[in-house]
């Protein structure tokens, strides 16, 4: 069993999410191969799948003003 999903998207054939409290991207195919990995610190609101399903974006807002922070990860 996973752990409930604090973000999740699909594309490129694959589901990815990040479960709590763990921090770790869990990343399906449509084979049903499960690969998991951990991300590096820091929140996560949410995610997006490269069109190709090879990379992840992990994005959160920062600060008063809400900036964004994003990170382009290769999966795992």
């Amino acid at each position: 069993p996973v752990p409930a999903p604090v973000a999740w998207t699909a594309g490129g054939g694959r589901v990815a999410w990040v479960s709590a409290p763990d921090h770790h991207l869990h990343v399906l195919d449509h084979t049903g191969d499960l690969r998991s990995g951990p991300l590096p610190p820091g929140p996560v609101q949410g995610l997006g799948l490269s069109p190709d399903g090879t990379r992840v974006a992990v994005w959160s807002q920062e600060g008063p003003r809400g900036s964004l922070a994003v990170q382009i990860l290769p999966l795992p």
